[in-house]
């Protein structure tokens, strides 16, 4: 995730015949550290290739208003936290086709990319050698809703 975490001194300055006082003064090797890099998109300078996908995104409906009522700091980051297990959970459950002893043997592969969008996830899943029954599955998803998630927060 691209945070970025550079390092400030209070320092005295001698500036126009005085000294002032800056609480915000950084180290030029520090100031190195604030590039594109904590983006991090690994090496963009490489050749691309093209990957057909299906983009699937699981919106939540409605999180602009219950993030806007009071003390929602405190519980969106519960909330969050459950929904994200909850939907990355789901996604296995659905995929799962047969449990071996050796493992689990599902329809499809998972996603290979995964974004929060702040309201929602966005999913990307590779679609070479994917048949059309697995595009329709993946398809069929508009359904997914988290009631599950809904009783335990009421609970509490």
């Amino acid at each position: 995730m691209g945070t970025v975490s550079i390092k400030s001194e209070t320092k005295s300055v001698r500036m126009e015949g005085r000294n002032v006082v800056f609480n915000n003064i950084h180290r030029r090797a520090e100031l190195k550290n604030f590039n594109p890099k904590v983006l991090a998109l690994g090496d963009i300078g490489q050749a691309s290739r093209r990957i057909d996908v299906i983009a699937v995104v699981f919106d939540l409906s409605g999180f602009t208003d219950c993030c806007n009522h009071v003390d929602a700091h405190l519980s969106m980051p519960i909330f969050l936290k459950e929904f994200l297990s909850w939907l990355f959970k789901c996604i296995v459950s659905e995929l799962e086709q047969k449990r071996f002893r050796e493992g689990i043997l599902l329809y499809t592969h998972l996603p290979f990319f995964a974004k929060f969008t702040g309201d929602g996830v966005l999913f990307l899943w590779n679609t070479e050698n994917m048949d059309i029954k697995k595009y329709a599955m993946l398809w069929s998803w508009e359904g997914i809703y988290a009631p599950d998630i809904v009783i335990v927060f009421y609970q509490q």
